[in-house]
């Protein structure tokens, strides 16, 4: 099994399971590194932990991640923290590789050297947040050619090139979002078969990317260097307040363009037919069988109430939480699901039942129906 510890200062210590076993990435590495556990070893990070700056490599490798969260775009404040990452060559290896996801890399504070750069293959990197405030420095820089490594779905920002590649090095870069760079959001020295795709870079200084250096593909800019041109950041849920998420209405969306995505909304419900079937209540000692279908005239993605008009008996008022199964058309689609059921009595022999869904997912075939 491999070895995990918990690593930063952001852990309460009011029990052992949230007590930190390393207060920092640095020494995690001198106690954990040389340690044959069988497997990779693991990092859960909370708080803010430190430099991850290897000066050895790990038996079988290392995953870093915030523990319990995932990067969504919009969540950067429940992420771990470090102020430097910087791996060089050989730190990882095939049987030794490090993953790294669900992180923010901020070097706010010691605002000295680049944030984040790479050096070493056998290094993926998912989900991450990475901010520059030094001014004469890159903020995700690439040192080597990385066939075997990849970074997907980062935002990075500030710095002189948001992201640069070192002369005649590469690395696949997929959903990025750049920006802020005083000079170039993407800078390259020479084209080695890599590419830049999906991803998004606005708001700097030079160029938004350094074209003829790398293959674009599917790229979105300010300026006059992408795939497509004249994006900004209003293109993005709220920046300002760090929601990078590309937002449902922007063009990007359809594009898959940039790392995040607002979720999407679903058409509203406008008419829907009812039919008593088999529906079964149980309240206290009365028991009534009947069924409930609703039909619903289109595909639906998101659902949240459905108001429907009955004729019932006032016997069923004020009912509490019940189980129905409830199928819905033209998806054939049937799944036990709890309700919460409301009437409100219009006379003697006419109810509205209001009908809604707990909160809940159901997945049908790429269908989602999101409930309150």
């Amino acid at each position: 099994m491999p070895q995990v510890s918990r690593v930063g200062q952001g852990w309460d210590g009011l029990t052992p399971e949230t007590t930190a076993n390393y207060l920092d990435f640095a020494t995690w590495e001198i106690e954990e590194f040389d340690k044959d556990y069988g497997g990779m070893i693991e990092a859960q990070v909370r708080g803010f932990a430190g430099r991850f700056v290897p000066a050895t490599t790990s038996i079988y490798g290392c995953k870093i991640y915030t523990l319990n969260v995932e990067y969504k775009g919009n969540n950067q404040v429940e992420l771990g923290k470090g102020d430097r990452f910087s791996i060089s060559a050989g730190r990882a290896t095939a049987l030794a590789p490090i993953e790294i996801y669900d992180l923010c890399v901020d070097n706010t504070g010691s605002v000295w050297g680049i944030p984040f750069s790479l050096g070493s293959d056998y290094v993926k990197i998912d989900r991450l947040r990475v901010i520059n405030n030094a001014s004469n420095t890159e903020t995700f820089k690439v040192l080597a050619t990385l066939p075997n490594s990849h970074a997907r779905n980062i935002v990075a920002s500030g710095g002189t090139d948001v992201i640069s590649i070192g002369y005649q090095y590469g690395i696949e870069l997929v959903n990025f979002l750049m920006f802020g760079g005083t000079d170039k959001g993407f800078e390259g020295s020479a084209n080695v078969g890599y590419t830049l795709s999906n991803s998004l870079s606005v708001t700097n200084g030079g160029n938004d990317i350094d074209v003829g250096v790398i293959t674009v593909v599917n790229c979105a800019t300010e300026d006059g260097t992408g795939t497509y041109t004249g994006y900004t950041l209003a293109d993005c849920v709220d920046s300002d307040n760090d929601n990078f998420q590309i937002k449902e209405s922007s063009s990007l969306y359809a594009l898959n363009i940039g790392p995040f995505f607002e979720e999407a909304s679903g058409p509203t419900v406008t008419s829907i037919e009812l039919e008593i079937i088999n529906l079964t209540i149980n309240v206290e000692n009365l028991s009534i069988v009947q069924s409930l279908k609703v039909v619903v005239p289109t595909i639906i993605e998101t659902l949240n109430v459905l108001d429907l008009t009955l004729g019932l008996s006032p016997l069923f008022l004020n009912l509490p939480i019940i189980d129905l199964s409830v199928s819905i058309e033209p998806l054939n689609f049937s799944y036990p699901q709890r309700f919460n059921l409301d009437l409100i009595e219009i006379d003697s022999t006419v109810h509205i039942l209001h009908l809604g869904i707990l909160r809940d997912s159901i997945q049908y075939e790429g269908i989602y129906l999101y409930t309150y």
